[in-house]
């Protein structure tokens, strides 16, 4: 599972460190998925990837963050894997039931239309 910060990908790079620390904002986002991950007892590996750990290996600020999820899906879910789409469903169960009371607001995009 993604770990907790400060650097949740140390794991990952046995040869390089993050050349800077995430931002208050992401860690923030982080550790909200994973208080979403423990709270319904997911079991989900998350793993930043992407834009964002080129980024943060660099030293650079980023404004993208992708989030890669492995795992099985609970078996109530009908799913036999976890994907993005079952997670923001999470997501939204989560908010709805411990945070604003309003749900999250989020889009599932099922192919990248640049490639």
């Amino acid at each position: 599972m993604l770990r907790a910060f400060p650097h949740p990908l140390r794991r990952l790079m046995h040869t390089r460190p993050l050349s800077r620390s995430p931002t208050e904002a992401e860690q923030k986002l982080f550790s909200f998925l994973l208080e979403v991950n423990s709270k319904f007892q997911l079991h989900a590996v998350l793993r930043v990837a992407g834009g964002w750990v080129r980024d943060a290996l660099l030293g650079l600020p980023s404004n993208d963050i992708d989030i890669a999820i492995d795992g099985e899906a609970p078996p109530d879910s009908g799913c036999p894997f976890m994907t993005g789409a079952l997670f923001a469903e999470y997501i939204d169960r989560y908010e709805k039931q411990f945070g604003t009371g309003k749900g999250a607001v989020y889009g599932v995009i099922k192919a990248n239309p640049e490639q």
